[in-house]
């Protein structure tokens, strides 16, 4: 009995001094997609989306979802973090790359553009309107492999109906409110 103790203490012994194989390998059924969400200007055509569009979307409903199934999840954006998936669900082939769609509710009058990474590598994308439900997503698909971290920019973007034209603010945002001459507050720089 003592001698199959002793073995097994120095199997315990054995077996923490020896290292372990450490690989670089994804961990199989997981993986994060982070999804922040930003509105641009209206009648937005500029390319600089990161400098010119920095306004949280928030309140905004996505979807993510494997193709051609009932696979899906959804998501809705705040001012103050974003929306977070667990690719793990979507992750069929833990052996090879799986793809998925993202997508928005499509709006007339309405566009976007979509920067992602993975793993802090530029992540192709292919832009696409997704069919979903009885309606049509501004969308995404993409593939991913088990265990990546994946970050997507979403920029939305706002164009006026046809023969509209864009709000053209003259007075730079400023409105003129009337002089009710109500008090000495109304003079004396109240805000100082």
């Amino acid at each position: 009995m003592k001698r199959i103790a002793l073995a097994l203490l120095a199997m315990m012994i054995a077996s923490l001094a020896l290292p372990t194989l450490q690989t670089g390998a994804q961990i199989p059924g997981t993986g994060t997609l982070r999804l922040g969400t930003i509105q641009c200007p209206d009648a937005y055509e500029g390319t600089n989306y990161a400098a010119d569009c920095t306004i949280p979307a928030s309140g905004i409903e996505f979807f993510i979802g494997t193709p051609n199934t009932d696979n899906v999840a959804s998501g809705v954006s705040s001012d103050f973090e974003p929306i977070t998936f667990d690719l793990g669900q979507f992750d069929l082939n833990p052996e090879a790359p799986d793809t998925v769609w993202l997508g928005e509710w499509a709006t007339q009058g309405g566009g976007y553009d979509v920067f992602c990474t993975a793993n802090g590598a530029q992540l192709p994308i292919v832009h696409e309107p997704i069919a979903f439900n009885d309606g049509t997503l501004f969308g995404i698909s993409f593939q991913f492999e088990s265990g990546d971290d994946i970050v997507c920019s979403w920029y939305r973007l706002s164009y006026p109906a046809p023969g509209e034209q864009p709000d053209d603010d003259d007075d730079g945002g400023v409105v003129q409110l009337p002089d009710t001459g109500s008090g000495p507050a109304a003079r004396a720089g109240w805000w100082r």
